[in-house]
């Protein structure tokens, strides 16, 4: 078996060269990776590295799961039969292991289709020129013996005896089909984007604490949420993004909770009476001392100027330093960075202006936006509110991956968005998704953010109408009216910055793989939203000695 797999991994690394069907690659890594895990099952292997082990069921899962959510409903897979004989041998692979017991019946099922259409395929779809030499060419010899092998696979009984059971939960199943963005999905699909998720949870788990500690918190009811979250939204696309970026933006994600968390029960509580002094803090940690000089970008931040617990300044400070150290980001083109950095304190800073305006609403009272804030809602919205989703700095972040990485045309130093048209439609993009959000965010946790004195978009004397029985209800609907008004011209964007990056040029294809990392980053931002019209999953501080609950979040993506 060792032999065959080694066979196998010279065939993948050449198969880009051979072969112009993706299917061919995702055939010969399944067979592999399987054989690859059932050594390690038998202790075959010199050294078990559990983290590789890991690393190799993500990518064999996904490479099982993306063969799935593309068969046609003729049973084929781009009408071909030596493709569709790829991709039954990739199913085949997946009978074999154990994580896909849940999904056995729909297995089979895909494999009797593709079966039924290998057998009664007409001769045109035997006629496909896939294979590569100075010129494409098509094999019948090689059709007809996929296509047997294929036939073979499809009567084998070897199931789900590979590999370790994934421990999938099925409690956020139910809430993801109210979610419109999937109302139209099969079920099958969110499990096997719950498989795929269950075997990133532990991987993520282990940096769960790296830098907030999370004390006296509740429980992190969102943990397990953000990478079901992730991989549903990027099956659901079909975009298909990197395991390398869905990991890192998983990570991102919880940290933006965390964040919140932090910066309302720690940074907050100590500074709640020298918010100057937090202001300059954040500033010497975002951009290098109490004067707003940047710091170099391959040294981490340091505190110099204020003296402040370590608790309160380390975790910012690592926060900070995770994201502009990333080596994602120190490899990106110097205008991502430095909108990464500004984006980031302007993040943390927004939290800032929350805390203030959140304390002057407590000492006002309910439906007091106006005395806590002088702002219009309009302008509130457009900013403070929006900054400190997180969106717009994490688009910062996304945009120093794409810079970086050779998969999206980038890795030479070259902007995400180069020109000014870009640049210009893709921060209206994002602003218009920033600000959806938070009026979907903030629909959700009416209810919290009064009991919590928190400022919520509803405070708003815009907002006050006559007839006390239906007062909430008709603030709710208007808000709504607002975020759905926000997707129309999230669209609109789209469509331009759509138009600027797919003219006709060297990067085009490039650009099409970044704008379809682009609306997973979109469907993940907008799925945070619709779950908190559904169900408010921010954590709460524990209740305090006095009985009283402490200050709630009013953040997430």
């Amino acid at each position: 078996m060792a032999k065959r797999i080694e066979t196998r991994l010279v065939l993948i690394n050449a198969s880009f060269k051979q072969n112009l069907s993706p299917l061919y690659s995702c055939m010969l890594l399944a067979q592999a990776f399987t054989d690859l895990l059932a050594l390690a099952d038998q202790s075959l292997l010199r050294e078990t590295d559990h983290d590789l082990l890991s690393k190799i069921s993500i990518t064999l899962v996904q490479c099982c799961v993306r063969v799935m959510v593309k068969q046609s409903n003729n049973g084929s897979w781009e009408d071909s039969v030596e493709q569709t004989s790829y991709a039954v041998a990739v199913l085949s692979e997946a009978l074999r292991l154990c994580c896909f017991q849940d999904l056995h019946h729909q297995l089979t099922k895909m494999v009797g289709a593709a079966v039924h259409f290998l057998v009664n395929a007409p001769p045109a779809s035997s006629v496909d020129y896939i294979w590569i030499e100075k010129v494409t060419y098509m094999s019948p010899f090689l059709t007809q013996s996929y296509k047997l092998a294929a036939l073979k696979l499809g009567i084998r009984s070897e199931d789900h005896t590979v590999g370790l059971p994934a421990k999938v939960s099925q409690k956020y199943i139910g809430l993801f089909r109210q979610m419109p963005l999937f109302s139209g999905v099969p079920e099958w699909q969110l499990h096997a984007s719950n498989i795929e998720s269950a075997l990133f949870s532990p991987m993520c788990r282990t940096l769960r604490l790296e830098i907030f500690s999370r004390k006296d918190m509740e429980e992190d009811k969102y943990f397990d949420m953000i990478p079901f979250i992730w991989t549903a939204c990027n099956n659901y696309s079909q975009a298909f993004a990197s395991a390398n970026f869905l990991y890192e933006m998983m990570i991102v994600s919880f940290l933006n909770f965390q964040a919140d968390e932090f910066m309302e029960a720690v940074a907050g509580h100590h500074f709640k009476h020298n918010i100057s002094g937090l202001r300059r803090l954040i500033d010497e940690i975002c951009l290098g001392d109490a004067h707003s000089v940047p710091f170099s970008l391959s040294a981490p931040p340091t505190v110099t100027t204020i003296d402040v617990p370590e608790d309160v300044s380390g975790p910012l400070a690592g926060f900070v330093s995770r994201l502009l150290q990333h080596p994602a980001v120190t490899g990106a083109s110097a205008w991502d960075q430095k909108r990464l950095q500004q984006e980031l304190r302007v993040y943390l800073q927004a939290h800032v202006t929350q805390t203030e305006d959140n304390a002057r609403l407590e000492q006002c009272g309910a439906g007091a936006a106006a005395t806590a804030t002088a702002d219009t809602f309009s302008h509130w919205v457009r900013t403070t509110s929006a900054d400190h989703t997180s969106c717009p700095y994490a688009f910062a972040f996304v945009s120093c991956l794409l810079s970086s990485s050779s998969t999206y045309g980038g890795g030479r130093g070259d902007e995400c968005f180069p020109t000014a048209s870009q640049k210009y439609f893709a921060e209206s993009w994002c602003r218009h998704l920033a600000i959806m959000c938070r009026m979907y965010n903030d629909i959700g946790s009416i209810a919290r953010d009064a009991a919590e004195a928190n400022l919520n978009s509803v405070d708003f004397p815009e907002f006050a109408c006559a007839g006390p029985g239906e007062h909430l209800a008709r603030k709710k609907d208007e808000l709504f009216k607002l975020a759905e008004y926000e997707r129309a011209r999230l669209n609109d964007a789209q469509q331009w910055l759509e138009g600027e990056m797919l003219r006709k040029g060297p990067l085009q294809e490039a650009n099409k793989a970044k704008l379809a990392v682009w609306r997973v980053f979109r469907d993940v931002t907008d799925l945070h939203g619709q779950i908190y019209v559904v169900r408010d999953i921010a954590s709460r501080i524990k209740p305090t000695s006095n009985g009283h609950t402490g200050t709630g979040l009013n953040g997430g993506n």
